[in-house]
């Protein structure tokens, strides 16, 4: 007699972005706060706000711009996930779009989302 091993949970893939604002459910939002400019040779932060103080797992960033792509993965901590960001001297100018997509852990009531901004980048 053959026994059959559980599936591996899936992670289901977030709504596409659509803007600075999503619900992750429970009537819990998420925000992105983005510069509208970001010169080229300063960090600048880059931080998703959730409406609770709760959601546990993790925020991936990725910031694009033409063929370039920079991904970064932070834990969110107190309701905040946060990253200092740097674009690199082949980094072009002009508009980047910067995708952040929540994932949340195992066990979590709330829902994978992403949410998207576009900061210019200058000399």
């Amino acid at each position: 007699m053959l026994f059959r091993s559980a599936p591996d949970p899936v992670t289901p893939e977030p709504q596409p972005a659509t803007g600075t604002r999503a619900t992750i459910g429970n009537g819990v939002v998420m925000e992105i706060e983005a510069p509208n400019r970001h010169r080229r040779t300063k960090k600048v932060w880059y931080e998703v706000f959730f409406s609770a103080d709760d959601p546990q797992g993790t925020v991936t960033f990725q910031f694009k711009k033409g063929s370039k792509t920079k991904t970064k993965t932070v834990p969110v901590v107190d309701g905040v996930a946060e990253y200092k960001w740097k674009p690199g001297k082949k980094w072009r100018t002009g508009r980047t779009t910067v995708t952040a997509t929540y994932l949340p852990s195992t066990g979590s009531p709330y829902e994978a989302a992403a949410v998207k901004a576009r900061p210019r980048i200058r000399r």
